[in-house]
């Protein structure tokens, strides 16, 4: 196709119908229908890496033709320049025409393309994201990151303080004031960033602190088989690996992933519905020291039988031992109403001598001479009795 033929936006995209459904959250024509985080696929195969970097495209190609907006910035992101490469640059080689503009690697812009003065020279920043700080002073009106579980929590956070644009401008038109400038996302199951993508979007178990935006989390599932460019031999690939690699790539489960400790771990089993714990049964708390890597604790309640129970878990970094007995004991009055009962009688039965088990192979500073159980045991209330766990760093295998 060449300039001079009549040209379709929609022809060039060439979407499927679950791609379709995830553009029309992240660049759809009527800004106001747009969602700030959509997120994309959760299986293998499902056509992310293509969504992406169309996606942007669009939005360039939108941006300039609804809103004369010129030399905006988009940005494509991966966890690794050599990923970045793999998934992103060499397709847009081939995907992308020459008339429509070209790969640059510019000293003031770095690695883009640019599209020509005909879309208003908005042009897709390349970048990678090992070291997200260098984007300090970077705006970015859109942004999508390829692969996100491969990446932290700390590394999307970061990327959000970089989602705007200038609402005045020297040369060309500018964005309507409510615009949403999207930070959309595609990933598999696994990776160090499962955790999160799988609280914020397939379970839409919003923090408070992004609560203002707890509508604007969208998930659009995709798997192998919803794409009609895979060979078919690729989804029975997909259906002949091991269990679990089988469940988190070709059927798009979250629950199991390559890399988690448990492999055993299905929620149908482990997971029941919320019921009232019954007085007489024993319960305690289980505490497992970190300070860069997450630390843990754990309310737990033992039935006759012998099952455990866990009701009530925090997580947290960079905190002294000396503030987490006192500080989850206290925030427990203002987490969800269906545990706040169990959690203050918790706290009100202290005389039942709650026994709170401490890992041994936990470290503390260094520099700190008392050791982490001792500090732990003067700064939980008194009537906590407790014990050093017999397994140490060892962990008693689930079964399922």
């Amino acid at each position: 196709m060449s300039p001079a033929t009549e040209w379709s936006l929609k022809e060039w995209l060439n979407l499927q119908p679950k791609q379709q459904l995830f553009l029309d959250y992240f660049v759809p024509r009527d800004y106001r229908q747009a969602k700030k985080f959509p997120f994309y696929g959760g299986a293998a195969g499902g056509g992310k890496s293509y969504v992406g970097r169309k996606g942007l495209a669009k939005f360039c190609i939108q941006a300039h033709a609804l809103y004369g907006v010129k030399n905006c910035r988009v940005g494509l992101f991966c966890e690794t320049y050599g990923t970045l490469k793999d998934r992103q640059i060499s397709k847009i080689k081939t995907e992308f025409p020459r008339w429509m503009g070209e790969l640059k690697d510019s000293k003031d812009l770095g690695e883009i393309f640019l599209f020509n003065e005909r879309f208003g020279s908005n042009f897709i920043a390349l970048r990678n994201l090992d070291k997200p700080e260098k984007y300090d002073s970077t705006e970015f009106a859109a942004m999508f990151v390829d692969e996100l579980t491969k990446n932290r929590v700390d590394i999307w956070d970061e990327l959000r303080k970089r989602l705007r644009w200038p609402t005045r401008v020297e040369d060309g038109g500018i964005f309507p004031a409510d615009f949403i400038h999207p930070l959309g996302a595609g990933a598999n199951p696994g990776g160090n960033g499962h955790g999160f993508c799988k609280q914020y979007w397939v379970d839409h178990d919003i923090p408070h602190y992004l609560k203002k935006y707890a509508d604007q989390f969208v998930f659009v599932p995709a798997k192998a088989n919803d794409n009609k460019y895979n060979p078919e031999s690729y989804f029975d690939d997909l259906m002949s690996l091991p269990d679990d690699l089988r469940q988190a790539y070709a059927e798009g489960n979250w629950d199991i992933f390559a890399g988690q400790f448990f492999r055993e771990w299905r929620a149908a089993y482990h997971v029941c519905d919320w019921f009232d714990i019954p007085k007489y049964w024993k319960r305690g708390i289980a505490y497992d020291h970190g300070w860069t890597s997450p630390n843990c604790i754990l309310f737990f309640a033992i039935s006759p039988d012998g099952d455990v129970y866990i009701y009530r878990e925090f997580y947290g970094t960079e905190r002294l031992p000396e503030w987490w007995p006192q500080g989850s004991l206290n925030r427990s009055s203002w987490m969800a109403s269906r545990n706040v009962t169990i959690a203050k009688s918790l706290i009100q039965q202290r005389g039942r001598r709650i026994r709170v088990l401490v890992n041994p192979s936990a470290k503390c500073c260094k520099k700190q001479a008392s050791s982490l159980s001792t500090r732990i045991m003067i700064a939980f209330p008194d009537g906590f009795r407790f014990a050093t766990s017999s397994h140490g760093s060892a962990i008693p295998k689930m079964t399922a």
